[in-house]
């Protein structure tokens, strides 16, 4: 990644640009959309052999990390992947068509069905993740826990709080849009 501004002329500006924000709120999220979009390309790169989506990927990791053991319905993935139930059902059509998957009946409910990785499927998601992961690990291990930092359950929390529709995440982000869009001119802080 080529290096941005240093972290205190960002700071500067965002405090310069958005005086009514949290300046760290800021690099935050500047952060995160830029470490998103590296993690993007590197997966892309990665998953193109296979000719696998980023949705397909994201469904193949939530099944192999919910475990063999534990099947997951339709309502389930989309809900985990965060993709509207037909998006979900068109991905789950390309994984199972493509051998990596496979949909069972659900013995509680007649109309449903379980879906769980097939060992082709495990054995290709594994070995994505663990390219990924290689890639990584140089960079990321100085903010493991193990290195005294929090990071690691920190933005585990964040993730898990934004997925969730009804989380205090979104619920706060949301109204503070739904409040922004509603000021008037004379309401939007000057510079």
């Amino acid at each position: 990644m080529p290096k941005g501004r240093d972290f205190a002329t960002t700071t500067r500006a965002a405090r310069r640009l958005l005086p009514d924000v949290d300046a760290e709120l800021v690099i935050l999220y500047i952060a995160l959309t830029r470490l998103g979009r590296e993690i993007d390309q590197d997966k892309l790169e990665i998953l193109q052999a296979d000719h696998i989506g980023p949705s397909d990927h994201r469904v193949l990791l939530t099944l192999w990390i919910h475990g063999p053991d534990e099947h997951l319905s339709h309502g389930e993935i989309s809900r985990l992947i965060v993709q509207t139930p037909s998006g979900t059902t068109k991905t789950l059509n390309r994984l199972e068509a493509a051998g990596l998957i496979q949909r069972d009946p659900n013995p509680n409910d007649a109309r449903a069905q379980l879906v769980h990785l097939t060992p082709h499927g495990t054995t290709t998601v594994a070995r994505h993740f663990r390219e990924r992961l290689n890639h990584w690990t140089d960079r990321l291990s100085p903010y493991t826990s193990t290195s005294g930092h929090p990071i690691p359950e920190l933005l585990w929390q964040l993730a898990n709080n934004e997925s969730d529709p009804h989380g205090p995440v979104r619920a706060q982000a949301t109204s503070r849009r739904t409040q922004t869009k509603a000021r008037t001119p004379e309401q939007v802080p000057a510079n």
